[in-house]
């Protein structure tokens, strides 16, 4: 059996299902005979059910299909394919995009983002999603307006905000390789810095 490396979050039941289905040692009773899959394969392979009925269930739950016209019982994915890992991150997205159909959107977003809640929320509000609103229900016009917000989102400062929440970091850009008129870099033609990354320390 070849060693591969599986997409993060792909649920450990994928994991081993493909194990055992791309182990060459593992002939094609692991499919046919249900007594050697009942006594040997599921005792051996820990998570996959704790008997057949259990087994075919979880199959089931984890969206397998059952193919029709085999006249066996046989399942099957549509990137769930033998000899080809490759096809398990297309899989692992296809999951994790049904999953996140189930939720709020205001309570969920893809991990892919790297947002934190707080501007996940004001994003969102921004748009005028509800509170309310499921993945699943989401419009197409929201969607194209959520993801314009996240490329080109512009805030207006307003105020300062309460006494002690201000605070700075002793960043790494020196305040002597910048203009502070315009803040741009005078090493570097049109970049420009702010915030966190300057090397400022409030002590």
């Amino acid at each position: 059996m070849m060693t591969h490396s599986f997409p993060k979050g792909l649920h450990s039941f994928y994991i081993r299902i493909y194990k055992i289905v791309d182990d060459s040692s593992n002939n094609t009773s692991i499919v046919w005979d249900l007594k050697k899959l009942c006594k040997e394969f599921l005792p051996k392979y820990v998570g996959l059910g704790r008997n057949y009925l259990h087994f075919v269930l979880e199959l089931q739950y984890r969206g397998f299909e059952r193919v029709n016209g085999s006249g066996q019982l046989e399942f099957g994915y549509e990137n769930f394919v033998r000899g080809q890992p490759h096809r398990l991150r297309k899989m692992a997205l296809q999951l994790e995009h049904c999953s996140m159909q189930k939720h709020k959107v205001f309570n969920s977003f893809p991990p892919q983002f790297g947002l934190v809640n707080r501007l996940w929320s004001y994003i969102l509000s921004r748009e005028g999603s509800s509170r309310d609103t499921l993945w699943a229900s989401l419009s197409n016009n929201s969607l194209s307006s959520i993801s314009d917000l996240l490329k080109h989102c512009t805030f207006q400062v307003t105020e300062k905000g309460q006494y002690k929440e201000e605070f700075v970091t002793a960043g790494r850009v020196p305040l002597s390789e910048i203009s502070l008129k315009t803040m741009e870099s005078k090493l570097v033609p049109n970049l420009f810095f702010a915030g966190e990354v300057l090397h400022v320390d409030g002590v």
